[in-house]
């Protein structure tokens, strides 16, 4: 499970040639590294179908936690990943 912040270019939504929806952005994880300092890991996600078609509404700096798939790309000498998500809800902290 990932608990980030969508980036500031937000949520991208397009439609393949048959007419599916898919959502792609960067979510922003934040964690503390072993130095003690907070460091912010950029993880690429996409999402398909109705999923998609829901996340279109979400807005840049949005919290959000997903539970995920990890796919990787070899290309070359170097992997490329994407995380799919099959679960996501926002984030609501009271203040």
């Amino acid at each position: 499970m990932l608990v980030g912040q969508i980036s500031k270019y937000g949520m991208e939504v397009r439609y393949n040639s048959s007419g599916t929806p898919c959502a792609s952005f960067t979510l922003i994880v934040s964690e503390q590294g072993q130095d003690g300092k907070v460091h912010d890991i950029f993880v690429p996600c996409e999402c398909w179908g109705k999923k998609a078609e829901a996340a279109g509404e979400r807005e840049a700096g949005e919290l959000v936690q997903n539970r995920a798939t990890t796919s990787f790309t070899l290309v070359g000498t170097s992997a490329d990943f994407t995380r799919r998500l099959f679960i996501w809800t926002p984030v609501v902290a009271e203040t």
